[in-house]
């Protein structure tokens, strides 16, 4: 008997956790640490998940969302994502989170 299931992995927090899983070519909710919005069908994308990485703000702060994931099996890593230091240049900040993240250049 196979017991492997193929599912895939959720990145959930604000845009900079987004970019993270977009570049790893998982799947992404935004969700802001401060409204709390998930999409109707959070529970049938939760349904074909195997690992969630969130933000620990947006775990910490969303309840609801904290509960429904407290209740799964599935891996959940929580990460913490450090504000920038100082003001930043959009553009080339992200550029470089990209180079980091994936090891490549990709001109923005």
């Amino acid at each position: 008997m196979n017991r492997l299931k193929y599912k895939n992995v959720l990145f959930i927090g604000d845009p900079i956790l987004k970019i993270m899983g977009l570049a790893c070519g998982a799947k992404v909710i935004e969700v802001h640490p401060d409204t709390c919005e998930t999409p109707p069908d959070i529970e049938k994308i939760l349904a074909d998940t195997g690992v969630v990485v969130i933000d620990e703000r947006v775990y910490d702060r969303c309840g609801k969302l904290k509960n429904l994931l407290d209740s799964l099996e599935e891996s959940i890593l929580i990460v913490k994502i450090p504000p920038p230091d100082k003001l930043i240049e959009p553009k080339k900040y992200y550029e470089e989170l990209i180079r980091k993240a994936i090891g490549l250049k990709i001109s923005l």
